[in-house]
């Protein structure tokens, strides 16, 4: 029998998926064979000596002393930036709505930009609905408007810290 099938054999055995045939076979090669019977006990010599080292389990401050010692850097978690655009958006709609900001660069980029007139004369009915309706409600009662633009931050701050609590 050629040694590469006896090696396979032996791997075998080792790994404990030798059928009783094939143990046989590999037993009265080994009796005949010295290198195939050097290589068997040599493999089992390290498997004993696998099986009997000790078994090491890392404390619970493993992961800390690794990453304090390869120095990494933690970077700021996208979620602390969620306060900051929440008030950054917030913002950006107080003034898109309830400042004359919109009708007056619609009114500049039309006589700027003649070419545009046909696209902008489309949009600004509905640029001009919204500052109207904006408008409007600021005119009848301007606490729910604030009220609701407060809520929202205030909820996004929330959101915000709810998650910077969870970092693991």
């Amino acid at each position: 029998m050629r040694h590469k099938e006896i090696e396979r054999l032996v791997h075998k055995r080792l790994d404990k998926e030798i059928t009783k045939k094939e143990e046989v076979v590999l037993f009265k090669h080994i009796e005949n064979c010295p290198e195939c019977r050097d290589f068997f006990l040599e493999m089992e010599r390290l498997r004993q000596e696998i099986f009997n080292l000790p078994e090491y389990f890392p404390g619970i401050d493993f992961n800390t002393r690794v990453i304090s010692a390869i120095k990494v850097k933690r970077h700021i978690p996208w979620y602390k930036a969620i306060p900051v655009f929440g008030g950054i958006y917030l913002a950006g709609l107080v003034i898109l709505f309830l400042t004359p900001l919109p009708h007056y660069l619609f009114s500049k980029l039309i006589f700027k930009l003649p070419g545009l007139v046909h696209i902008f004369d489309k949009i600004r009915p509905i640029g001009n609905g919204l500052f109207l309706l904006a408008s409007s409600f600021l005119k009848i009662n301007q606490l729910p408007i604030f009220a609701g633009i407060l809520f929202i931050l205030v909820v996004f701050i929330a959101f915000g810290e709810t998650l910077k609590t969870k970092e693991a």
